[in-house]
C-alpha cells in the first residue's frame, strides 16, 4: 500500500506559488524575511501504523487478486478527531471492468476502520489530506527474510 500526504491543498499550493511569484515583483520591504517551517510530515513509524490499519480492514475482492495492474488511489479527508470528514473517492480511473468493485472495497475499509484517532494531533497537516493506493501487491504476506 503507498501513503502520500498532501502537505498544502491544492487552492493552497496554488496560492503559495502565486504568492512567490508577486514577492519576486513586490518592492523590497524594511524588515527581515521570515524564516520558512519545514513542511509537517508524519515519521515512518506513524505512516506504517496508519497503512497496517488499512490493510487489516480490507478485503479485496477476489476476482481482482489476479490482475496486479489493478489499483484505485483513494483521496482519504480527515476531520482532527481522526474521523472522515467525507467519503473517500478514487482520484484515479480504469477501463478495467473489475475497477469499480476494488475501489468499493477499498472504499468500504477506510470507512471501517475510521476513525483514524491515534494519528498525532500536532501533525493533523500532515494527515488532513493523503492518498491512499491498494492494490493486489498488498495481499502478498511480509518478507521475513530481512
Amino acid at each position: 500500500m503507498i501513503l502520500r500526504q498532501r502537505i498544502l491543498p491544492f487552492g493552497s499550493a496554488v496560492a503559495a506559488t502565486l504568492f512567490g511569484v508577486q514577492s519576486l515583483l513586490a518592492q523590497p520591504s524594511a524588515s527581515p524575511p521570515v524564516a520558512k517551517r519545514p513542511p509537517v510530515q508524519l515519521t515512518v513509524d506513524e505512516a506504517n501504523a496508519l497503512m497496517t490499519r488499512l490493510r487489516a480492514c480490507w478485503i479485496m475482492p477476489v476476482a481482482t487478486r489476479n490482475a496486479p495492474s489493478l489499483v484505485v488511489v483513494l483521496r482519504i479527508n480527515l476531520k482532527p478527531d481522526g474521523s472522515l470528514a467525507r467519503t473517500p473517492v478514487a482520484i484515479n480511473t480504469s477501463q478495467d471492468p473489475q475497477f469499480a468493485a476494488i475501489t468499493l472495497s477499498a472504499i468500504r475499509a477506510v470507512t471501517k476502520c475510521a476513525p483514524y484517532g491515534f494519528l498525532p494531533a500536532a501533525k493533523y497537516q500532515a494527515w488532513s489530506e493523503i492518498e491512499a493506493t491498494f492494490g493486489p501487491y498488498d495481499l502478498a504476506p511480509p518478507d521475513k527474510t530481512k
